[in-house]
């Protein structure tokens, strides 16, 4: 179970024992499942054993973690030692990424770069240096680029000219088609982002305060269905037609 974070949270145990109970929950359905096609001899035999589910958390904050790292370092220190067998007793492995030198992070070259990008991320000022290194590590082409570079540009106080420079020093054989991919990437997220909130504006003018679930419904839905809604929007008597728009296509 792989996790990153980059503030010291200090209720970590309590969302990695939800992760935990998740894996665990969806295995135990899945062996059931696979158990209505057996015969009665193999229902009948012990349960299949849950699989081990180990914890690796990537640090990535601007100081030091402070906080437990399982739930039973959450509890009391006092705790009578009888009940520490009611107390889970899973535990977080901690990688603290600011605490390993840079050639420390990773011997495989993705590995790396990803690692590294996580590292720099929140580090003041801005290692450029650093920065050129890990747009260079990654191969040609590699189907990671786009997203390490997304990442790069939400998190890293970096000027984007100054990215732009570094990049095309670090990158030019696809820097521009990995630009051209992101650029291309947030136009349609933006686009459809407005249009979200134009057809929710426009549904609580007309119709009143929308429930949470129909507001929901218009964030995760496709740009086919919002053109939809749109035209519908012209007619429809309630809320409930909008959607059906959508249903009769």
């Amino acid at each position: 179970l792989l996790e990153h974070k980059s503030w010291d949270d200090r209720n970590l145990p309590l969302q990695i024992l939800r992760y935990q109970s998740r894996i665990w929950e969806s295995y135990a359905k899945a062996k059931s499942e696979e158990a209505k096609n057996k015969s009665e001899e193999a229902k009948n035999r012990r349960h299949e054993k849950l699989p081990y589910v180990i914890p690796l958390v990537f640090y990535h904050g601007r100081r030091r973690w402070a906080h437990p790292l399982s739930i039973a370092g959450m509890m009391d220190r006092k705790m009578p030692e009888v009940l520490t067998r009611f107390t889970p007793n899973s535990e977080c492995i901690l990688c603290d990424l600011g605490s390993y030198e840079s050639d420390e992070l990773s011997q495989d070259v993705v590995s790396w770069a990803l690692l590294s990008a996580l590292a720099i991320s929140r580090s003041e000022p801005a290692s450029l240096d650093r920065l050129h290194k890990v747009l260079a590590a990654l191969p040609k082409d590699h189907p990671l680029l786009a997203p390490l570079l997304r990442y790069i540009v939400l998190t890293m106080d970096v000027d984007m000219d100054v990215l732009e420079r570094i990049g095309r020093d670090a990158r030019p054989q696809d820097w521009e088609i990995a630009m051209g991919t992101i650029a291309e990437k947030w136009q349609r997220t933006y686009l459809a982002e407005g249009r979200v909130e134009t057809i929710l504006r426009l549904l609580t003018r007309r119709f009143g305060i929308l429930p949470s679930s129909a507001r929901r419904y218009v964030s995760e839905a496709s740009m086919q269905d919002l053109d939809a809604w749109t035209d519908a929007l012209l007619d429809a008597k309630s809320v409930d037609e909008v959607f059906a728009a959508t249903a009769r296509d």
